[in-house]
């Protein structure tokens, strides 16, 4: 998932990723373990900016598709 995901151990507010390209960012210090199994995990995004990059990945992705071009 990579340049879709990351994960990060630095301290970040919201600000902080305004403009990030990344779908999720999961904070690496915040995860709460519930059990052995279970683990309550915090992630970070910027919805409107990753939603149009994922957008953009997609465009891509199905104009390079070979039915496409003919």
């Amino acid at each position: 998932m990579s340049g879709i995901m990351r994960i990060t151990d630095e301290e970040l507010v919201s600000t902080d990723l305004i403009g990030d390209i990344h779908s999720c960012i999961v904070d690496g210090k915040a995860g709460v373990p519930f059990s052995k199994c279970t683990v309550k995990l915090f992630a970070w995004y910027d919805s409107e900016y990753a939603f149009a990059n994922r957008l953009y990945d997609l465009a891509n992705y199905i104009a390079s598709r070979d039915s496409c071009a003919k």
